[in-house]
C-alpha cells in the first residue's frame, strides 16, 4: 500500500498512479509508503496432534483438534467418520515399528 501525498488517497501496491478523484499522482513521485502489517511467527500456532485408539477405525491413529457441533473435538487422520470426544492426553508414541514375519 502506499498513500498520495496530494490527495491522501491511498493506493495498492500494483498501482502506479493514484486512483484519486482528479489527481495526477505517481508512485514515485508523490507516494508514501504505509506500514504493512506483519504476522509475527512466533505466535503462530501449530496444531496439536495426539496419538490414541480410534473407536471407529479400530486402530492407534493421530488426532487433531476440530470444532463440531459447536463443541471441540477430535478427528482422526482419516476423517471419514464422526469426530472423538477426548480429553486430549496422548498415549506413548512407539519408537519402533513391530517385527513382520515374512
Amino acid at each position: 500500500m502506499w498513500k498520495c501525498n496530494l490527495c491522501n488517497y491511498k493506493n495498492n501496491n500494483s498501482s502506479e498512479k493514484c486512483h484519486g478523484l482528479n489527481c495526477k499522482g505517481m508512485k514515485e513521485i508523490n507516494a508514501s509508503k504505509l506500514p504493512t502489517q506483519d504476522v509475527n511467527k512466533s505466535k503462530v500456532k501449530k496444531d496439536k496432534r495426539i496419538y490414541d485408539f480410534c473407536p471407529a477405525c479400530k486402530e492407534d491413529k493421530f488426532f487433531t483438534p476440530v470444532r463440531w457441533k459447536g463443541k471441540k473435538a477430535w478427528s482422526c487422520e482419516s476423517g471419514k467418520h464422526r469426530p472423538c470426544d477426548f480429553t486430549g492426553k496422548s498415549k506413548p508414541f512407539p519408537l519402533h515399528l513391530p517385527q513382520v514375519n515374512l
